[in-house]
């Protein structure tokens, strides 16, 4: 879906939303916690400023999925700042 929307600059701004990131990556890291029960790993979420995003939630969320998903299968440790 994002390269369709990235070939389309101007459906991108339709489906694009305020998203906060301080809320966003919480519920994210919380989603995520049951992938660290067999595994010696500790998710901390570091305090951080306010920040928003303007783009698409589901686009949001499936990226930064992604990626702790992929740091919880390769790491020990991960800190998120």
């Amino acid at each position: 879906m994002l390269r369709v929307l990235a070939k389309d600059p101007a459906r991108l701004s339709q489906v694009s939303e305020p998203v906060p990131l301080n809320q966003l990556l919480a519920e994210i890291v919380e989603d995520h916690r049951r992938l660290t029960r067999d595994q010696d790993l500790v998710l901390i979420l570091a305090a951080s400023p306010p920040v928003e995003v303007l783009a698409p939630l589901p686009i949001v969320q499936a990226a930064i999925g992604n990626l702790l998903r992929n740091a919880i299968e390769t790491t020990t440790t991960l800190h998120l700042r």
